[in-house]
């Protein structure tokens, strides 16, 4: 084999090795970046289900106290 076809497959294997580890890395941020974003959410939900039962509660005992 000619060492010019050599280097070629060498340094394609190479970059193919560097950017299998970069798109491994690349996945792990998303990954983690997802993560964030899910608990954020669900931070978000559960004060939104806080409020409503704070004031659906609230709204019973007027109800209740004027009749």
């Amino acid at each position: 084999m000619p060492t010019w076809l050599t280097t070629i497959f060498s340094v394609v294997i190479i970059l193919g090795i560097f950017a299998w580890i970069g798109l491994s890395i690349y996945q792990k941020i998303k990954q983690i970046r997802g993560k964030k974003k899910e608990k954020k959410k669900l931070k978000e939900r559960k004060v939104i289900n806080n409020v409503r039962y704070v004031f659906n509660n609230s709204v019973y005992f007027f109800n209740s106290t004027y009749t």
